[in-house]
């Protein structure tokens, strides 16, 4: 879960998050490289913020296509991507539609969370009909807007935006539920047996693995990899908001700032009062396995300046099955994590600090601080090693988002992640431009469904020689190539 500014919207309820300003600068095409000198303005458990939200253009209503209620028009205004030629034309992606590649004979499995609005889009024409819901026992689906958006994106790179009725045929879509662990394995499952060939998963998890593409997370992801479908994972938005750390030759936790009481902690800064946050910590204590129980024992809890606490998780981790204890007051957890939801009361620097009940940790472990909200950013952040779970995994592809500082990234054992940078401005219908590491990743899957609909379905090493190597094709009509998407390699 993480904290979003919600509004209610004819029962659609939306989850647009704010962040901070940044820059970047390099671009080398997509199957084709070029470089540019550009610059790019950026500002910003399990679904991904949105990390950054501007109402900076006019409003660009929609042309419905059928008659909808005024209710029904607002509500799919606030969910309806605009625009979409523009960001076609800028990946230049049009060859390839006019050339008949439209994703046909390729099955992208979009997981999130929610798909709000779904049905108002297959109404208007914005998503076909055929675009399929899976809702996998036994947690039904959020109220957010995310998949919906993520699977317009998909749609819409692939198929092409001058008509709501593009060319047939064109990409499969199976919109899977994966709200919560339980429905994500499902989802999984899911997506394997009805042949996806992409998966697409714009989210990250805190919690789950050791910082080293391991953990009981990325166990589940290999079930679709080493069956060779591509996974497609966004990065996550936390380059702002992470802090890692490792404990003393005591065994205590090492945290970067000393206060004049002695005490040390992790500062954050909350730019607005009432602002909300999600604070997680997690230790290196998972395995392969969901059902192992870390008997090392940790608390987490936030202060503000004058000691006062303002939110706190102090689960019991006793590597003991508890499970049926019925009778105990005392809340257990099996997992190396606490999860502290809060608000934050006024604007100003807040202390997280972190004590373990289990005496003195080994001295290898390792521990990571994300702090998720609005106008919320770590002080005492880390630089780099940012990359959370799935998107951590070996195996997957991982896409950041270029123009938008929040983007996460790190050196693993495995390598450099992300591999690929693209662009992640969209524009919705109400006129608010989004970024973030989600539409980058739902770009790039929508991509690879056209380069697949020509070539056939690719393994994630021929996408990743593609982009390495550049493309060349003669299925633009001989022409030298012009499919050149603004996406980087590090």
């Amino acid at each position: 879960m993480n904290n979003h500014c919600e509004h209610s919207n004819n029962g659609i309820r939306l989850a647009i998050q704010n962040r901070g300003w940044g820059a970047s600068s390099l671009v080398i095409g997509f199957f084709g490289v070029i470089f540019s000198a550009i610059t790019f303005v950026g500002c910003a458990d399990r679904t991904l913020p949105w990390e950054r939200s501007d109402d900076e253009l006019d409003n660009d209503a929609p042309t419905n296509q059928i008659a909808l209620t005024t209710e029904q028009q607002t509500a799919l205004s606030e969910i309806r991507l605009t625009r979409e030629q523009d960001l076609i034309n800028s990946l230049r992606m049009k060859d390839w539609h006019d050339g008949g590649w439209h994703g046909q004979g390729i099955t992208v499995a979009i997981l999130d969370n929610g798909f709000a609005g779904l049905d108002l889009l297959k109404a208007s024409g914005d998503l076909p009909a055929d675009a399929e819901l899976i809702t996998t026992a036994p947690n039904p689906p959020q109220d957010t807007i995310h998949g919906t958006v993520m699977a317009q994106l998909v749609y819409r790179i692939a198929a092409g935006a001058e008509s709501t009725q593009p060319q047939s045929p064109s990409i499969k879509l199976l919109l899977i539920n994966s709200n919560g662990y339980t429905n994500f394995s499902n989802a999984v499952d899911q997506a394997i047996v009805r042949g996806a060939q992409v998966i697409l998963y714009s989210q990250v998890w805190e919690y789950g693995g050791n910082f080293d593409g391991q953990g009981f997370i990325n166990a589940v992801v290999s079930k679709a990899t080493q069956r060779g479908l591509v996974w497609v994972n966004a990065a996550g938005n936390f380059a702002l908001n992470t802090f890692n750390g490792m404990v003393d030759p005591m065994g205590q936790p090492q945290l970067p700032h000393r206060r004049q009481d002695g005490s040390t902690s992790i500062r954050i800064t909350a730019g607005k009062a009432q602002a909300p946050v999600r604070v997680v910590l997690a230790w290196n204590d998972f395995t392969n396995s969901v059902d192992y129980r870390t008997p090392r024992d940790l608390d987490l809890w936030i202060e503000d300046a004058r000691g006062n606490i303002v939110g706190e998780s102090r689960l019991i981790q006793d590597g003991k099955d508890h499970s049926k204890d019925t009778s105990s007051q005392e809340q257990y957890s099996a997992h190396a994590r606490e999860i502290v939801t809060t608000t934050l009361p006024a604007a100003g620097t807040y202390h997280i600090r972190i004590s373990p009940k289990s005496g003195a940790l080994p001295i290898d472990t390792r521990f990571r601080v994300t702090a998720d909200g609005q106008e919320v950013e770590v002080l005492d952040r880390s630089i780099g090693e940012t990359i959370l779970t799935p998107a951590d995994h070996p195996q997957v592809m991982t896409v950041g988002a270029g123009d938008d500082i929040n983007s996460s990234f790190a050196q693993l054992p495995a390598g450099v992640k992300p591999e690929v940078l693209a662009s992640s401005k969209i524009v919705l219908g109400s006129g608010r431009v989004v970024f973030g590491s989600s539409n980058a990743a739902a770009i790039v899957a929508g991509s690879i469904a056209v380069l697949g609909s020509a070539y056939g379905a690719p393994t994630r090493g021929q996408v990743m020689s593609w982009i390495a190597s550049g493309w060349s094709s003669e299925k633009t009509g001989g022409i030298a190539p012009r499919f050149v998407m603004p996406v980087f390699k590090r």
